[in-house]
């Protein structure tokens, strides 16, 4: 049986003064954008106050905040082309190469993004907007590490810096440090208690360490301030799929998809509690979805397999754990999930080798070890029968 994921809300900073939520298959981001003219470090609206600017500068001012506003809008490929002018004329401005990386980031192309982070970091080494944008998007790319490294470096500046301290918290989940992780979402939290996302993230490290009825009181403090906090409601649906509350799961899922209906990962783990339910043929339904966004999406290749095995259809389920397979070789749970589905159809010599494979990767595998006995066991009664 298959558990439902859980989504950690990842800040990412456009430099930043402006929250824009930012939505990938597992994470919402906060990008934070910096308007031209503010000082750096500040969380206030886009305000230009700066009367000393000079009039070249005004004009790229002026059009960063024009970026900004399309930012807002969703415009993204028109942000960047007018971010592209001003570098035009102005290809040292750290502002602008920072705030067209993160709108990079926005469109996932993470490469791109940190090649204009870098630009910035050699002109402005310690800038630490830029240090927290790049950080944000490596934590995104799962390179926690590398991340932390200069979410520490901003923290050596500004203690306090909020965004730091959050998004090397996720880094730290992200490196199974959950404990750590949570010391540092209090910090934020200590300073702003109605911070939602930190709220979400905190919410996530207590579900992960199996403390769901804590976790849902703090995804439901995120939910008072922003009900519409997708990965809010479908961590809360994972935190009730765990609790086994799985109708009440399906609920959250369900505001969640009204909001973001291609979401994969909700989609999954709608597909994940009807199972639960045993109402299969619904589960492969949004399995279905989600392989239609996401192909190669393994979990829902897996879950579509143990569904179509639950339901007798074992040739099925085989071509979807071969796909999955394809994806991801060494997954032992697949390759015994296999061995399961051949041993089902009586190919026993055919079920050991993939509880052999499974065996070699993790040789405790308790499920592995107690199908291949079983498909030894069916073996030898066959050559008994004959």
């Amino acid at each position: 049986m298959y558990n439902g994921i859980l989504a950690w809300s990842l800040a990412f900073i456009i430099t930043a003064w402006i929250s824009i939520s930012f939505g990938s298959s597992s994470t919402t981001t906060l990008f934070q954008i910096e308007a031209a003219g503010q000082k750096q470090g500040s969380t206030t609206s886009v305000l230009i106050n700066n009367n000393t600017i000079t009039k070249a500068n005004t004009a790229n001012n002026n059009l960063n905040n024009e970026s900004i506003a399309l930012l807002i809008s969703g415009r993204y490929n028109e942000a960047i082309s007018l971010f592209d002018k001003v570098l035009a004329v102005d290809p040292n401005n750290t502002l602008i190469l920072t705030n067209k990386g993160t709108t990079l980031a926005y469109l996932q192309k993470y490469d791109e993004a940190l090649i204009l982070f870098d630009k910035a970091l050699s002109i402005e080494p310690n800038n630490t907007s830029t240090l927290d944008s790049k950080g944000s998007v490596l934590a995104s790319l799962h390179k926690y590490n590398e991340a932390i490294s200069l979410f520490d470096k901003v923290l050596a500046v500004d203690p306090n810096d909020a965004y730091a301290l959050s998004l090397k918290g996720v880094s730290l989940a992200g490196l199974h440090k959950y404990n750590e992780a949570i010391s540092l979402f209090d910090k934020v939290l200590a300073v702003d208690p109605n911070d939602a996302n930190t709220l979400t993230n905190k919410g996530n490290a207590l579900d992960t360490l199996g403390m769901h009825r804590e976790a849902i009181r703090y995804y439901d403090r995120a939910l008072a301030i922003e009900p519409n906090d997708v990965v809010a409601l479908e961590d809360k649906g994972s935190a009730l799929d765990f609790l086994g509350k799985y109708n009440e799961s399906i609920i959250y899922y369900d505001k969640a998809l009204t909001l973001d209906p291609r979401n994969v990962d909700v989609l999954y783990n709608k597909g994940v509690a009807l199972g639960k339910l045993g109402d299969y043929t619904q589960a492969i339904q949004y399995y279905d979805q989600a392989l239609v966004i996401e192909p190669n999406y393994t979990g829902a290749l897996v879950g579509k397999g143990f569904a179509l095995h639950q339901l007798g259809s074992n040739d099925q389920a085989i071509q979807s754990y071969d796909k999955a397979l394809s994806i991801e070789p060494r997954n032992v749970g697949t390759l015994t999930n296999m061995g399961v589905s051949l041993a089902a159809l009586h190919k026993y010599n055919e079920a050991i080798k993939y509880y052999d494979k499974a065996l070699t990767i993790e040789p405790t595998l308790r499920n592995a070890i107690d199908g291949k006995h079983i498909s030894l066991q069916a073996l030898k009664n066959q050559t008994q029968i004959k």
